[in-house]
């Protein structure tokens, strides 16, 4: 599987790319029957402990004494919407339930109180937090942060949980201002959904453009990309830099699947090639590169996450950031097949009208709903690693249809 020790969601590098192209399937699976009412009833039986893939349940069957596999939401800033609703609504599709509950009165100087660092206007403890969702009976404990100050705080604490035996899933919904990899996911599944044959051909040239040095989600997406091979071009303002410990990170990552050749699924004829290769080039002015781009990703300026910064700064970077804007003369020099998205909640760099669908080039709102599906196959290979969606699904289908020619041939039968 793709997740940190089989079972934690905590940086986007531990992905592969078998799972990745597994679980994207699996949410476009989740989708589909979510829009079919036969779908939808089949979906509701997944995080239920008392079904398995091993039993065909009557889809007329009303009674319903199943316990649901539960998530707590444990969110230590202000989340965006898409972040700990978008989770709730993923488990309810799934028939799981989750409880949201958000830590308030919090100061930039109250994080990392320890290793794991200590949060919330207690300064409790992660670990904490972690073993009282699980003595509470939570299956999942689902963290963000925005004052998280060392990278890797969530693995710590997976690998706390571990050595302590603590069975709860750490899953990260964005850690400092460095990786965010539920939202990576969700930009994934667009890219592959729009431009799947550039992407898997490992021909495509990405423009990150935007806060690329504090945007959890640009700090993640490469670890994506780096299993297919692209050209990803980070665009700032001089002084806002991309990482280079994560960037490091990221070739590494890349050279091994290049070295390695990892095998691919049996359905996929991708193997990697020279093509492979993940490159990556910084740019101050977006019109340099803007012509040749087949996919641009905005970032607003990640004002909850500079901390460090002063008013004067602030408002400095502002004043710069304008120069990343959608404008209507940056709109006009893209190529009409370019695909635009915003990891959202977006800024003064879009236009009000974008949001509206005038250019349909711009995806944002899809990313939505696709981060929804791919949360929700995220949550199903945590808690359900063998459950078969589609076996049952097919089988409810094909007796809804078995039903409905009956009915059918009933209605054309001669009285007598």
């Amino acid at each position: 599987m793709g997740f940190y020790l089989d079972k934690h969601v905590v940086s986007a590098e531990h992905f592969d790319y078998n799972f990745l192209e597994e679980l994207f399937k699996t949410a476009d699976l989740i989708e589909s029957m979510h829009k079919d009412p036969a779908g939808r009833w089949e979906l509701r039986k997944v995080l239920r402990r008392r079904y398995d893939e091993y039993v065909w349940w009557d889809p007329d069957e009303t009674q319903d004494d199943s316990e649901p596999f539960t998530a707590l939401i444990h969110t230590i800033d202000a989340p965006s919407l898409r972040t700990a609703p978008g989770s709730w609504q993923a488990m309810r599709i799934l028939g799981g339930d989750a409880i949201y509950y958000q830590a308030s009165g919090i100061s930039p100087f109250m994080a990392a109180r320890a290793r794991d660092g200590g949060v919330g206007a207690k300064k409790e403890r992660l670990f904490s937090i972690a073993h009282t969702a699980h003595e509470l009976k939570f299956d999942t404990l689902l963290l963000r942060s925005d004052n998280v100050k060392e990278e890797g705080t969530f693995r710590r604490l997976a690998d706390s949980c571990e050595k302590a035996g603590i069975p709860i899933s750490i899953v990260s919904m964005g850690e400092g201002n460095f990786e965010h990899p539920l939202q990576m996911l969700a930009s994934l599944a667009l890219i592959r959904e729009l431009k799947g044959d550039k992407l898997r051909g490992g021909k495509l040239k990405i423009a990150l453009i935007g806060d690329v040095e504090s945007s959890r989600v640009f700090h993640s997406l490469p670890f994506g990309l780096a299993h297919y091979g692209a050209t990803i071009y980070f665009v700032s303002p001089e002084g806002n830099v991309f990482p280079e410990h994560i960037w490091e990170r990221v070739q590494r990552l890349n050279e091994e699947v290049v070295r390695e050749k990892k095998p691919r699924d049996a359905v996929s004829t991708f193997s990697i090639a020279d093509t492979g290769v993940l490159r990556g080039q910084s740019v101050h002015d977006p019109f340099e590169i803007i012509g040749d781009i087949d996919v641009c990703v905005f970032s607003r300026l990640q004002e909850n996450l500079k901390h460090e910064k002063t008013r004067r700064d602030m408002q400095r970077l502002q004043k710069e950031f304008k120069r990343m804007h959608a404008s209507p003369e940056l709109r006009a020099a893209m190529p009409k097949e370019t695909l635009v998205s915003h990891a959202l909640p977006s800024g003064e760099e879009f236009d009000e009208e974008l949001h509206f669908g005038v250019d349909k080039r711009f995806q944002h709102w899809r990313e939505v709903e696709k981060g929804l599906y791919t949360k929700a196959a995220v949550f199903m290979y945590l808690m359900k690693p063998h459950y078969t969606l589609s076996l049952n699904y097919y089988w409810n289908k094909a007796k809804d249809e078995m039903r409905r020619r009956k009915n059918a041939w009933i209605g054309r039968a001669p009285r007598w």
